[in-house]
């Protein structure tokens, strides 16, 4: 059986594993939108490059997206 809470501080860590993990999905599945968070010392990750083709793909499908508003 699955018992609801409110989160005490001492759920702090688990909580931050958590977030972590989630935040890692969005990255994976939409990095369009998510950057990968910053490591321990402060240093934001340099996100990837995307490709000229990628580049214009995007661009194209915010064009029709606008055109059928």
């Amino acid at each position: 059986m699955t018992t609801i809470r409110t989160a005490t501080p001492d759920d702090a860590p688990l909580l931050a594993q958590l977030n972590d993990h989630v935040h890692a999905l969005h990255v994976e599945h939409r990095p369009d939108l998510f950057t990968p968070a910053p490591d321990a010392a402060g240093h934001s990750p340099t996100p990837p490059r995307r490709s000229r083709a990628e580049r214009q793909a995007g661009h194209a499908q915010r064009m029709l997206h606008r055109s059928c508003s």
